[in-house]
């Protein structure tokens, strides 16, 4: 058994027994704690989705103030893949979608302690990095839940490890696949289209300074990752203002200097 097969059934034997540990009295639980309402929310999207014949267009909740309960929301891609999950099992039990979130972080934390182990030659570093950052509390209260921030940071995790092995390797395949999680990363919770942002700086400022041709399908690569997000975006658009929407959609900055001025206060005191 080679080296890095051995480091693999290590860094899997840790992400399982970190899994036990900290999720073993709530891998079942409904929506509880902070930000309930979200989760429980996340929870209906695919609730409906099993019900109402798995339509991934028209995503719904239980709110009665969206036009017939469908609301505009990023992707709900982790929502439906739940959907599907409950479909075929016939339970719509909340563990199906806390074990699918978990499942899918714990992915992501494989291809972080690949990442770790290329760049720097050392499984043991990989494993560290690994065990703080699924410690962290954060972290722990939200991966093995139903709001798809951890699972977007999984994606990034992937698309990190495929966009540093593309600088290796120059194997275009390996860019597309970086490029592809990114994507999905943003599309699911919109705030990480930072990480595709800042990827795409990077790699064209590479390009700059190597005074290389800039590879023609690796640029259109970026334009169809754009033209996906902006797509998206104009549907989930349509969406609000054909029926509504119960999630939070736009910024909501301070009215006047004293409300942000209180909210300052809240935030500091908090």
């Amino acid at each position: 058994m080679s080296t890095n097969t051995r480091s693999t059934l290590v860094c899997i034997v840790l992400l399982l027994a970190l899994s036990a540990w900290f999720y073993r009295d709530t891998l079942t639980a409904f929506p509880l704690c902070v930000h309930a309402w979200s989760q429980a929310d996340r929870y209906a999207l695919a609730l409906q989705f099993a019900d109402n014949g798995l339509d991934l267009f028209h995503p719904r909740t239980f709110d009665l103030f969206p036009k017939d309960g469908v609301t505009a929301v990023d992707l709900p891609l982790h929502d439906y893949i739940v959907g599907v999950l409950m479909k075929i099992s016939g339970s719509r039990a909340p563990g199906i979608f806390r074990v699918w979130s978990l499942l899918f972080c714990c992915v992501g934390y494989w291809y972080l302690f690949r990442l770790v182990r290329m760049q720097t030659d050392s499984w043991l570093k990989g494993m560290l990095v690994v065990a703080f950052v699924f410690s962290a509390p954060i972290i722990v209260y939200y991966q093995a839940g139903f709001i798809p921030s951890a699972t977007s940071l999984a994606a990034v995790w992937i698309g990190y490890y495929y966009w540093f092995r593309y600088q290796k390797s120059v194997v275009l395949r390996d860019f597309y696949t970086a490029i592809v999680c990114f994507v999905l990363a943003a599309a699911c919770r919109m705030p990480f289209h930072i990480f595709l942002f800042a990827v795409v700086l990077q790699q064209c400022l590479m390009w700059v300074r190597s005074k290389q041709k800039w590879p023609p399908r690796a640029m259109r690569a970026i334009a169809l990752a754009y033209g996906f997000l902006f797509s998206a975006y104009l549907y989930k658009t349509w969406l609000a203002a054909t029926y509504g929407s119960i999630f939070l959609s736009s910024l909501m900055p301070a009215e006047s200097p004293a409300q942000f001025m209180d909210l300052l206060h809240t935030v500091w005191v908090k």
